[in-house]
């Protein structure tokens, strides 16, 4: 192998090492990104004043099973 090739696989193999690296960090800025969108929308969702009470009533012989709104 001549120096040129050995040169040509040298700048081949950090090339590939920084793209990998962009990859990841590209991977984990997108998964915080979620993770943040996603709380921003629970927490959204927990501060809305709930507009239609959702729940049930079951009664058998005399006895109530009853689910709240919580």
């Amino acid at each position: 192998m001549t120096l040129e090739q050995r040169v040509e696989a040298l700048e081949k193999a950090i090339g590939n090492i920084v793209t990998q690296q962009c990859t990841a960090d590209g991977i984990s800025e997108m998964v915080s990104n979620s993770a943040s969108e996603a709380t921003k929308n629970v927490c959204r969702l927990e501060c809305q004043p709930k507009k239609h009470p959702v729940g049930w009533h079951i009664s058998v012989v005399g006895e109530a099973l009853v689910k709240g709104t919580d």
